[in-house]
C-alpha cells in the first residue's frame, strides 16, 4: 500500500462551505444564520444548534451541505480562545447619480456623472 491510498480527500461540501465563508456576507439573524446561495439570489437558514439548513441539498441528503460548513468557518474565525467574539458589520458605500446628467460626448460609452460625495448605508 503505498501513500497516495492513504490520502483523505476532503469532502467538497466543505471545500465550497470555506469558500462561502471566505468570499460572501454570511450573517447572523437571531438563533439562524443566512448564507448566501453560491449559484443564485436565494439564501438559505442554517440552524447550527439544530444542525438543519433549509437547502435542497440538506433536506434531500440530510447530511451537512455546504452552508452549514461556511457558518462553522464564520463561527470559528469570529470568536477567540478566550471566548471573546468579534462582530463583523459589512459597511456599503453608496453614491446618488442623476442618469439624465451624463458627461457630454461621451457617445455610446456615456457614463453618469455622481453628484454627490459617497455616504455609507
Amino acid at each position: 500500500m503505498s501513500e497516495s491510498d492513504l490520502t483523505v480527500s476532503p469532502d467538497p461540501r466543505m471545500v465550497r462551505g470555506l469558500e462561502i465563508a471566505a468570499r460572501m456576507r454570511v450573517r447572523q439573524d437571531g438563533d439562524a444564520w443566512i448564507v448566501p446561495s453560491q449559484s443564485g439570489d436565494g439564501r438559505y437558514r442554517v440552524h447550527p444548534d439544530e444542525e438543519r439548513c433549509t437547502c435542497p441539498d440538506f433536506a434531500t441528503r440530510g447530511l451537512r451541505c455546504k452552508h452549514q460548513w461556511a457558518v462553522e468557518f464564520v463561527r470559528q474565525r469570529e470568536v477567540a480562545p478566550d471566548g471573546t467574539e468579534t462582530v463583523t458589520e459589512a459597511v456599503r458605500v453608496t453614491y446618488s447619480q442623476e442618469w439624465s446628467r451624463l458627461q457630454p460626448g461621451a457617445g455610446a460609452r456615456a457614463q453618469a456623472v455622481p453628484t454627490a460625495a459617497p455616504r455609507t448605508v
